[in-house]
């Protein structure tokens, strides 16, 4: 298992995937089909460095972020001070009332829990999710090949900036991203030796309809067709 120490430096590193576009395009996906409404309560689960819930923030929404790493907390809240971030452990009971939240989030998370622990985690945010209320949840897949994702993003960069520019950004973030594609590479070996379950072919929409979630979409590709999003209603 990979300790505190590995997190903190890949915390560290994390932020830069906002500069890679299929990340941006991962968290503009669960944005829009989470359809946030000014004033909703959000909850964030493994909100980590606040990506998502600054983004969800500044279309009103009032989130709450709930993360296991202090020290992803720690960068999230130098960040911004809009959000309330909570340090807790998930596999455990959420420290929130039923019926609690308007909409409920998780990024690249669950793939970090047991198989067998997911689905009294999903309870658990059935349980605390207002009547009529919507989840949105994404996660790498089996098959997770992180170098894709800066491939893709090179490719959009020329399309869309050129061969000169997109040389100077691409130069620019060279050492952090070997870092943090080394990172990534860690974690996938954490996948092969069993102590991460990268998520099946329908997996995480049967988990969501296990739970109780009406309406639930298929399997939504993103990240560079490395991760999948399902949403469903409460």
């Amino acid at each position: 298992m990979l300790t505190t120490s590995f997190w903190k430096r890949y915390f560290e590193e994390y932020d830069l995937l906002n500069e890679l576009t299929p990340y941006r395009e991962l968290l503009e996906a669960i944005c829009v089909h989470i359809d946030i409404h000014r004033g909703d309560r959000v909850l964030d689960v493994g909100s980590g460095t606040g990506n998502l819930s600054m983004k969800l923030e500044k279309s009103g929404a009032i989130v709450t972020g709930i993360d296991f790493s202090k020290e992803g907390i720690e960068i999230h809240k130098a960040k911004t001070s809009l959000s309330e971030v909570i340090h807790g452990d998930i596999t455990k009971p959420l420290p929130f009332s039923a019926d609690q939240f308007t909409s409920v989030v998780s990024n690249n998370v669950l793939y970090t829990i047991p198989r067998e622990e997911r689905l009294a985690i999903m309870k658990e945010l059935y349980r605390i999710l207002k009547p009529g209320g919507k989840i949105a949840i994404s996660n790498v897949i089996e098959g997770f090949r992180p170098h894709i994702i800066y491939i893709d993003h090179v490719r959009k960069l020329l399309r869309r900036e050129g061969t000169i520019r997109t040389f100077i950004k691409v130069s620019s973030l060279l050492w952090p991203t070997i870092k943090i594609l080394y990172y990534n590479y860690l974690i996938s070996k954490e996948h092969e030796h069993g102590a991460y379950d990268f998520f099946r072919k329908d997996e995480q929409r049967q988990l969501l309809e296990e739970t109780g979630f009406k309406d639930v979409s298929g399997d939504i590709s993103t990240y560079s067709n490395q991760a999948v999003l399902n949403w469903g209603v409460k």
